[in-house]
């Protein structure tokens, strides 16, 4: 089964931190997605008043993966306050489009109440 979570342990928190090429700073969370004992993927966002700022994701080829990474901190960040995730690294922005981010200037923005309304990876019901 796989579970998303927030990584707590400070120590292991560093070590994601330096293996997305952030710098350690408090503002940073840092989600594992963990299959069968196994760091599938993670994610390093930070909430900044009403928006989130996405800087970081690894999810292999797993778009299933990359959905659910978003959508969990897209909810920490939506019950914390916010009402935005954003994203500038433009790398991101082609994987992000698939999942509902939609390009705004020079950055990939989902509003969040709309996103949940969403089904996973961005498609709408039928």
């Amino acid at each position: 089964m796989l579970k998303i979570q927030p990584v707590r342990d400070e120590e292991r928190r560093e070590t994601f931190l330096s293996t997305h090429g952030m710098p350690m700073e408090q503002r940073f969370a840092v989600l594992e997605a963990v299959e069968n004992g196994i760091c599938t993927g993670s994610l390093v966002f930070s909430r900044e008043g009403e928006r989130a700022v996405l800087w970081s994701i690894f999810f292999g080829e797993d778009q299933t993966l990359l959905d659910g990474l978003v959508r969990a901190a897209a909810s920490i960040a939506m019950d914390a306050g916010a009402k935005t995730v954003e994203c500038e690294t433009a790398a991101l922005f082609e994987v992000l489009s698939s999942v509902g981010f939609h390009k705004i200037g020079d950055k990939m923005v989902i509003n969040l109440p709309q996103f949940f309304q969403r089904c996973c990876a961005g498609r709408n019901p039928r």
